[in-house]
């Protein structure tokens, strides 16, 4: 745990962020992060000590409904778990535009080429810009038997598919699943 704390002041001049989760919250867990956190949540326990313990006050015993955490900075929030695909899926930051040419790809055949891009009115350095941020986050590989067209990833597909089926929150496509929360533990979190 000393040597997490460390990590946690050391890699943020770094812009290292650390999440850590546990069950327990017990002294030996806490007690080194505690001072490298920028702020701790506490979803439902059984007793006051143990929310005293993560966020520093009693509270997070008579939390009842899934989802909901104390935390020492904000009081009570509602937080809610991504569905796995959604974790694999599509990256945050794709500008809507080119989540649109994804979209139009995958339903004329799966397939963008840098031709097509430019007929749409892309710019050489647009093009290219897009062809290489879509590999990197791996939702378009190139295809050496299509003339090394760039075709759009089982990720990609995976992500379209869980879009067209789950409602949006804003700015994410995720759908709001609550956390199973009511078995307890705590979230010591730096920022």
């Amino acid at each position: 745990m000393e040597r997490l704390a460390a990590l946690a002041w050391q890699g943020r001049k770094f812009g290292l962020h650390l999440l850590v989760g546990a069950q327990e919250g017990t002294r030996a867990v806490l007690g080194p992060l505690r001072d490298a956190a920028t702020w701790a949540a506490c979803f439902r326990v059984r007793t006051a000590m143990l929310s005293r313990l993560a966020v520093g006050r009693p509270g997070a015993e008579n939390l009842r409904v899934q989802g909901r955490a104390l935390t020492d900075r904000w009081g009570i929030v509602q937080v809610y778990r991504m569905a796995d695909p959604a974790i694999l899926g599509m990256p945050l930051g794709i500008p809507e535009r080119w989540r649109s040419l994804l979209a139009e790809a995958l339903q004329g055949g799966g397939y963008i080429t840098y031709a097509g891009l430019r007929a749409k009115g892309m710019t050489d350095s647009e093009a290219r810009s897009f062809l290489e941020r879509m590999r990197e986050a791996g939702l378009l590989e190139k295809d050496a038997r299509a003339r090394n067209a760039h075709r759009v990833t089982g990720s990609a597909q995976t992500w379209f598919s869980m879009e067209q089926r789950s409602p949006r929150l804003p700015n994410s496509p995720n759908s709001p699943n609550s956390p199973n929360s009511q078995t307890g533990g705590q979230a010591c979190i730096t920022n």
